[in-house]
C-alpha cells in the first residue's frame, strides 16, 4: 500500500510539473508574439508648432480608438527646425530601429528622404506634394492644398492692400510653393509685394523689422511657426493686418485658411494602419480646410469686416 501511495504522488507531482511547464510556456510564448508584432515607430515634429501637436495627439487617439495602440510602441524626437536637427533626429530613429518614421512639414521630410531609401516614410502636413517631385518608392503621406487666391480676395476686401510682405521658409520647399502660388495670386489681382525669406527661426523678428509692408501673409512653417507669437506685435504696429495658413495662430492673425487637422489625423491614421498590415497605400490630399475669422483683432485694427467671410467662417473669434 505504501509503495503504491508513492508511485501515485510522484506521477501527481509530475504532472504538476508539466502542466507548470505549459503555462510557462504559453506565457512566453504569447510576450514573444506580442513582441514580434510591436512595431517601432518614429515620430519627427517640432514641438512649438500647434498643429503638428495637435495632428499628432489625434493620430494616437485614432489608432487606440481601433485597437492598434498596443501593436505600436512610438519614439518621438522632437528637434529645432533646421535641416542639422532634423537629420539627426532622424538618424537616431534609424539607429532605434523604427520599422517606420512619420515626418511633420516638408523639411523634416526632405532630409528623411536623404537618410534613408528603406525605411518608409510617412509625411504629414506637406502643402501640395505633387508638386515636389517626390519620386521614392518609400515615401507616402498626408499632403493638403489650399486656395490661395480666396485669402488674397479675402484681404482685398477686408483693407486696401498696397504692399503685401510674404514671409516665408527658405528651407521648407512647400513654404516656397506657397510664396509663389501667393504672389500668383497678388498678380491677379494687382497687389503688390514683397518676398521675406528665412532660413532659421532666429531671423523672423529681423525680417519683419526691415521690409516695409502693410498687410503680412506667414506661409505653414515650421521655422516661422517656432518664433512667430513672439513677433506678432511687430505688424501689429504697424497697424498691417496677418493671415496665414496654419492652424494655431488665431489670436495673433485676422484670419487663417489651414488645412483641417482631423482630417489630417484620419488619413494618416489609415496610412499607418495600412503599411503595418502589409498594404500599399497611395499619397492622400486634405482638400477640407478651415477658416477662423478673428473678428475682435479686426475690430481693434478698424478693418472692414466682410459679410462674407464672417458667415463663411468655420469659427469666428468675437
Amino acid at each position: 500500500m505504501f509503495a503504491g501511495g508513492q508511485v501515485s504522488i510522484r506521477a501527481n507531482s509530475t504532472g504538476v510539473i508539466l502542466y507548470l511547464i505549459g503555462i510557462i510556456t504559453a506565457v512566453l510564448l504569447f510576450f514573444s508574439s506580442s513582441h514580434a508584432q510591436m512595431r517601432i515607430i518614429g515620430v519627427v515634429f517640432s514641438e512649438n508648432v500647434p498643429a503638428y501637436s495637435r495632428i499628432n495627439s489625434r493620430f494616437k487617439d485614432i489608432l487606440k480608438e481601433k485597437g492598434y495602440s498596443k501593436r505600436v510602441r512610438f519614439i518621438e524626437q522632437h528637434p529645432n527646425p533646421d535641416p542639422l536637427a532634423w537629420s539627426n533626429a532622424i538618424r537616431k530613429l534609424i539607429v532605434y530601429d523604427a520599422e517606420m518614421i512619420i515626418v511633420y512639414g516638408s523639411g523634416a521630410l526632405e532630409q528623411a528622404i536623404f537618410e534613408t531609401d528603406s525605411i518608409p516614410i510617412v509625411f504629414v502636413n506637406v502643402y501640395s506634394p505633387d508638386r515636389l517631385k517626390i519620386n521614392k518608392r518609400n515615401v507616402t503621406g498626408v499632403g493638403y492644398k489650399i486656395p490661395m487666391t480666396s485669402l488674397i480676395r479675402y484681404l482685398k476686401e477686408m483693407k486696401e492692400t498696397k504692399r503685401l510682405g510674404i514671409l516665408f521658409s527658405e528651407i521648407e520647399p512647400d513654404s516656397v510653393l506657397q510664396m509663389e502660388d501667393i504672389v500668383k495670386a497678388c498678380e491677379k489681382f494687382s497687389i503688390g509685394y514683397v518676398k521675406m525669406p528665412v532660413q532659421k527661426s532666429g531671423q523672423v523678428e529681423e525680417r519683419l523689422k526691415l521690409f516695409m509692408y502693410d498687410a503680412l501673409f506667414f506661409t505653414n512653417s515650421a521655422v516661422i511657426g517656432k518664433t512667430y507669437p513672439e513677433c506678432s506685435q511687430i505688424p501689429r504696429s504697424l497697424n498691417a493686418p496677418i493671415i496665414s495658413t496654419m492652424d494655431g495662430y488665431d489670436d495673433s492673425v485676422v484670419f487663417s485658411l489651414s488645412p483641417d487637422s482631423d482630417a489630417q489625423a484620419k488619413d494618416l491614421a489609415d496610412i499607418v494602419i495600412s503599411l503595418i498590415n502589409g498594404r500599399k497605400t497611395n499619397i492622400k490630399i486634405v482638400r477640407n480646410n478651415r477658416l477662423i475669422f478673428n473678428l475682435r483683432l479686426a475690430r481693434e485694427m478698424q478693418l472692414q469686416l466682410p459679410i462674407e467671410l464672417i458667415s463663411g467662417a468655420d469659427r469666428v473669434i468675437r
